[in-house]
Order: structure tokens, then C-alpha cells, then sequence
């Protein structure tokens, strides 16, 4: 039995019975927990402007016998550009649905909340393209979870820049790069694995493996390569974690580009 003040981001709301509600946070310091709060859907309970979707917010929360229950809430910085736009509310969504489905509850997860934290500030500033930074983010998150990709050129020495002119190969299903030879003969079989990769992409994939959570999104690319790192994405997604975690189809099938709104003044990320 404890009283516990956490600090998280709010990822899932389930609705159960006529008032009440679970609500799912990621935390740093207890992970993935999943909240009971009684009675927050009645119509005068001040709880429930607190904690919205995507609600970044200190918790008070009391804990017996491994069950939580809430019994206040604070904002501490309400992203409400990204909750009021869909694009933006659908990127966040992918990146919290592969967190609730791939972090393991009341365990530590500093890379996660560090990394989605962060993904959220930039989504709500609106100033890069919510494609771009949500397929960052899930190539990060795999890194985190151990399937990060063998991007070291077989037979070249280890980190050898790419040449950015020059077609590579990779295998999905082995997660590696092949030698040309390999690569073009495996193109031969319509059921192969393989696709190739361009000299643009394979330099950003290992700046993604290798870069400080804090500069994952400080990249800039073409157009052509940020379209090719989402079919990178969630090809390497599907072939690894067996499902798929794109809602970017219907916003693609109604021709829907990235907004840019005017975006708060620069400022730091909440920790």
C-alpha cells in the first residue's frame, strides 16, 4: 500500500462500466501502468479535462496489492495541437501502440518515454512532417527491443560510409544487408525477401542505430528517401513483429498532406 506521485504520458483510454475508466501512462520510473480512475466520465469530475489522450501530466496515483488507482492530476504540458489534428493524432497513435505492445508493464522503460516524449513535442510544434517523424521513431523503437538491422556491408570494413550514388541490397527476413551478387540474384525469385536500398537510405538507417535519443529527429532528408524510409519501415515492421502499425492509409487514399500550423515558440522538450 503506497501513495506514488508519477510523472507520464497518457497512451490509452479504455472506457468500463457507466464512469469509470483505465487509463494506460508510460512512466519512466514504473513503466507501462495501466490506472483506475472511478468515476472520471461523470459530468462534473475535474479529473477528466487532466487527462486526455496524449496528456503529459504529473500522477497521483495509490497502490495496493500491484493495482493503481488515480487520485489527482496535473498537466504539465498539454500537446493539444497534436490532439486536435488527425494526422498528427494518428502518427502518435502508431508509436503508442507499438509501446503498449512491446513494453512490458511496471518495468523501467527510460528509452521509450524518452524517445515518445519527445516524438509528441515535435508532432505538437508541427514543424516537420508527421510521416518523417513517426517512421524515426519506430526504427528507433526497434533498435530499443533488440531487432535493430545488420547494416555493415558484407566483406567492407566495419562503418564504411555508404557511397550515396550506389544500390544496396537487404534481406528483410535475415535483417542484413547482402553482398551485390547475393542481392541481385535473390531479386530473380518474386517470393525473395529482398529489395534494394539506396545509398541515402542505408546512411540514415545507421544514423538512427547509432544517434542519442535526443538527436533522432534532427535529421533532414529528400523527399524521395523520407518516402523510402516509410516502405523500409513498415515492411521491417510486419516481417519482424508480425503486425502492422500503419493508420497513414486513409490520409494517403484522401491525397492528405502533412499540415504545417503555426507552431508555440521554440522551446525545450518536457522531461
Amino acid at each position: 500500500m503506497a501513495h506514488l506521485k508519477l510523472r507520464g504520458l497518457i497512451l490509452r483510454l479504455v472506457n468500463v462500466k457507466d464512469y469509470d475508466r483505465y487509463i494506460t501512462i508510460l512512466t519512466r520510473d514504473a513503466g507501462l501502468i495501466s490506472v483506475f480512475a472511478r468515476g472520471i466520465r461523470r459530468g462534473k469530475n475535474k479529473l477528466a479535462a487532466r487527462c486526455q489522450l496524449f496528456t503529459f501530466g504529473d500522477f497521483q496515483i495509490f497502490s495496493y496489492k500491484g493495482r493503481y488507482s488515480l487520485d489527482d492530476a496535473e498537466i504539465v504540458y498539454s500537446f493539444r495541437n497534436l490532439q486536435s489534428d488527425l494526422l498528427r493524432l494518428s502518427a502518435a497513435s502508431q508509436l503508442a501502440a507499438l509501446v503498449i505492445d512491446h513494453v512490458h508493464e511496471k518495468e523501467e522503460a527510460p528509452p521509450f518515454y524518452e524517445l515518445l516524449v519527445r516524438a509528441c513535442y515535435e508532432l505538437d510544434r508541427g514543424k516537420k512532417d508527421p510521416y518523417m517523424l513517426t517512421w524515426l521513431a519506430q526504427m528507433k523503437m526497434m533498435n530499443f527491443m533488440g531487432y535493430q538491422p545488420d547494416l555493415e556491408l558484407p566483406g567492407s570494413a566495419a562503418g564504411q560510409k555508404p557511397s550515396q550514388n550506389e544500390t544496396f541490397y537487404f534481406d528483410y527476413r535475415r535483417a542484413q544487408l547482402l553482398t551485390p551478387r547475393e542481392g541481385q540474384k535473390a531479386l530473380k525469385d518474386p517470393r525473395s525477401p529482398v529489395s534494394p536500398v539506396s545509398g541515402p537510405l542505408l546512411s540514415l538507417l545507421r544514423y538512427l542505430e547509432h544517434c542519442p535519443i535526443e538527436r533522432t529527429f534532427s535529421v533532414r532528408s529528400d523527399p524521395g528517401t523520407v518516402n523510402e524510409l516509410g516502405q523500409f519501415t513498415l515492411r521491417y515492421l510486419a516481417e519482424h513483429l508480425e503486425k502492422s502499425y500503419d493508420t497513414f492509409s486513409a490520409f494517403k487514399d484522401f491525397a492528405l498532406p502533412p499540415k504545417d500550423p503555426s507552431a508555440r515558440e521554440d522551446s525545450p522538450p518536457p522531461q
